[in-house]
């Protein structure tokens, strides 16, 4: 007998490819999703095998070592889930708590560092991560040779899994020296020592009994020539040794409510859209952000223009009818991003953080799209791009702690 758990886990061991989720990189950006970077960034994973929040689900990382040489990483999972107040029990923006208690976000890290040997692909499960990393079979007893998934240091690579399930964050990983483990450049000369790790995610739901992927590229922010190879990493701005986070998220995507029609008439579903946002600089010494102001620009088929805002502190997934009413489905009706307000089925939406001279305010993003139907919930996920615009002039700082 099948229970949600194991349908999970049949489910995203045959890594079941759907729909898909990008993020596009604009021309005149800095940060990117199709080259490799010497940070990566993965705004959203999740991790729900029991189904408490919805359909089961589960996230698969990739990451892949694009150099001829041995490459090092320190990565660290950020838990965003939500307990409730009065029993500790797991809630969200979507999943309320008792009567007369609050749903407590929290902000807390799981760190672990890695070594891949030279262009070597690895893929785990959010949910278990892996013990041992594979190696190539050669030099030692046990399959490892000294620089397979082997730190100078004589420490064997594992990742762990996220802190609990279920599990809502993000997973940051930044490129180290292989002896030092502290920060460097790449070791690519071909995209300029800009880095050497590339990353995808694929989020596997089970939606009545059958598996629903979609996916996105890693964030890759790349490094510059002035790296001082300390654990404070200047992005953008005076004395930058990573390339600057964008100012503006531009979102091209269907309105709430939407009606898609599909199989040469054969079904219809209405469409709701996620967005997820986290900062781009983060204390993870202190475990400390900045609260962030998102103001929204709305603008419809015939060009009308609309605004809401929002605001986050460490990360931030929510339904973009919630950026200006109450949180759920009853309010989505009279949101400026129904289609019934706007009255047309697309448009586009410019993200941009608010912040003052002296607040760093670099934003990162993925944009998910659910296509519900009333009979059957929802059916698939879809994908819209989001693409990344300009850079902040003041920058970003990333600081990290040691590892546990």
């Amino acid at each position: 007998m099948w229970t949600k758990a194991s349908k999970m886990r049949r489910a995203v061991t045959g890594v079941f490819i759907g729909s898909v989720l990008f993020l596009a990189s604009n021309a005149g950006a800095d940060v990117l999703s199709d080259q490799s970077g010497a940070i990566l960034v993965y705004p959203k994973v999740t991790v729900d095998t029991s189904g408490v929040f919805g359909a089961p689900q589960d996230t698969i990382i990739q990451m892949t070592n694009t150099s001829n040489s041995v490459v090092s990483a320190r990565c660290f999972y950020i838990n965003a889930t939500g307990h409730c107040s009065n029993n500790d029990e797991p809630c969200n923006e979507q999943v309320a708590c008792e009567t007369g208690a609050t749903c407590v976000p929290q902000w807390n890290k799981r760190d672990f560092r890695l070594t891949l040997t030279k262009r070597q692909p690895l893929a785990w499960r959010a949910s278990e991560g892996l013990s041992d990393l594979p190696c190539d079979g050669i030099g030692s007893p046990d399959g490892c040779a000294l620089g397979s998934n082997i730190g100078a240091d004589g420490s064997v690579s594992s990742i762990p899994p996220v802190q609990e399930d279920p599990f809502y964050g993000e997973l940051r990983c930044i490129q180290v020296d292989s002896e030092s483990f502290q920060p460097t450049v790449g070791l690519n000369d071909g995209n300029l020592r800009g880095g050497d790790l590339k990353g995808e995610a694929t989020i596997v739901s089970i939606v009545a009994d059958a598996p629903d992927a979609r996916k996105y590229n890693a964030v890759g922010i790349q490094s510059m020539a002035n790296n001082n190879n300390d654990d404070v990493l200047q992005i953008g701005g005076v004395d930058a040794e990573y390339n600057a986070c964008p100012s503006v998220l531009t979102l091209n995507h269907l309105f709430e409510g939407a009606t898609v029609i599909y199989g040469a008439g054969a079904g219809s579903s209405t469409v709701r859209t996620d967005l997820t946002v986290v900062p781009c600089g983060v204390d993870y010494l202190t475990d400390t952000t900045d609260p962030i102001v998102l103001q929204f620009l709305i603008f419809n088929e015939f060009e009308q223009r609309f605004s809401a805002s929002t605001s986050f502190d460490c990360w931030r997934n929510l339904a973009l009818a919630d950026v200006d009413t109450r949180l759920g489905p009853f309010g989505d009706s009279f949101s400026i991003f129904s289609a019934s307000v706007q009255g047309t089925l697309g448009g586009q939406t410019r993200v941009r953080p608010v912040g003052n001279a002296n607040q760093s305010n670099g934003i990162l993003g993925v944009l998910d799209e659910r296509w519900m139907s009333a009979s059957s919930g929802p059916e698939r996920t879809a994908a819209t791009n989001v693409h990344f615009e300009g850079a902040v002039s003041i920058g970003d700082q990333m600081i990290l702690s040691p590892d546990n």
